[in-house]
């Protein structure tokens, strides 16, 4: 074997079949699935991509994805979990499962992606980037903004997370966009009211179509200026902004209507790009994005955003998953 690839065939994954009387492999593009049986127990070792013929490979070496009680999770890249995601066949709903140091759960990235995908038609070619359920979206994540999976969920439960899992006030999301982002939480809150609002009429659209569809009574919308909101001071318990303020137009008055329509006591949090902390991501919105009008300029800093937030809030922080600014202020 040539030194340049010797000790290389690790990374070369195996064709399904039997490797030995105990233990057969399922081949998914470049991701093994392994299973060992002894005393008539199987036991399932990762569980590759979401992968739709994952039904069919396991019948070839006569495997039923029904008799699998055991699988052992090694790590939690997308290429290891797939069949336990929400959105996938769910082949192995009775099976119980463990991972290397801590337990696999679903995060509400994984809701998201499985809301989209649920939604078919509703669907826009904005919502499979944002939600990285289609290869654009997982291209530009990880080109433009130098975002694996575990860092694309990352950014978007932090900015989530200040929203209580049993919270019943008063809550404005703006802009809403197409609402593919946000609708799975609001369906889990039931007692809570929630207004969205968003300058353009066709995402608006789009966001009352999937409330429509997921059956959520609790929403309302409305179609306007986040410089110029049309509630009245101090209405809302949580302002929630995601991905907004990078393009709008009118920061200045953006931050003075996001602050008056919020409570004493309440909560705004969300997200939005800060440059100089991705050089990647900083040379695409310079060259790209602000010249096609996707974002406008000035845009802050972490560390402007942190002091311009510090001299706002009575509480503030601000901290970075690559070029995402996570916020959460309490007025």
């Amino acid at each position: 074997m040539s030194r340049l690839f010797r000790d290389k065939a690790i990374f070369k994954p195996l064709n399904t079949g039997w490797i030995d009387g105990h233990a057969v492999c399922v081949r998914e593009w470049v991701a093994n699935i392994f299973f060992y049986t002894k005393n008539g127990k199987t036991i399932m070792i990762d569980a590759g991509y979401n992968y739709e013929r994952l039904r069919e490979k396991m019948r070839w070496p006569d495997i039923d994805p029904a008799s699998i009680r055991d699988i052992l999770i090694t790590h939690q890249d997308t290429d290891h979990v797939g069949a336990l995601e929400t959105d996938s066949e769910l082949l192995l709903r009775k099976s119980a499962y463990a991972a290397d140091k801590e337990e696999i759960s679903m995060s509400r990235h994984d809701e998201i992606r499985a809301s989209y995908k649920q939604l078919g038609h509703i669907g826009t070619l904005y919502d499979g980037i944002v939600t990285r359920s289609t290869l654009l979206g997982k291209l530009l994540d990880s080109v433009v903004w130098g975002l694996d999976a575990e860092k694309a969920a990352q950014w978007l439960n932090d900015a989530l997370a200040p929203i209580p899992g049993d919270f019943a006030g008063k809550l404005l999301e703006v802009p809403v966009g197409t609402g593919v982002l946000t609708m799975p939480l609001y369906k889990s809150l039931a007692e809570a009211e929630i207004t969205c609002l968003d300058y353009s009429a066709d995402m608006m659209a789009h966001a009352e179509k999937r409330a429509e569809a997921m059956q959520i009574r609790n929403m309302t919308f409305r179609q306007g200026d986040v410089g110029a909101l049309p509630f009245a001071d101090e209405s809302f318990d949580i302002v929630l902004s995601l991905n907004g303020f990078h393009a709008f137009p009118d920061k200045e008055a953006a931050y003075r209507e996001t602050r008056r329509v919020l409570r004493k006591g309440g909560v705004f949090c969300g997200c939005f790009y800060i440059k100089g902390e991705f050089n990647r991501t900083d040379w695409f919105v310079k060259h790209m994005y602000v010249p096609k009008g996707f974002f406008t300029p000035p845009f802050e800093t972490k560390e402007s955003l942190e002091s311009r937030l510090k001299g706002l809030y009575r509480e503030a922080e601000v901290r970075a998953v690559r070029a995402e600014g996570i916020f959460r202020c309490v007025k």
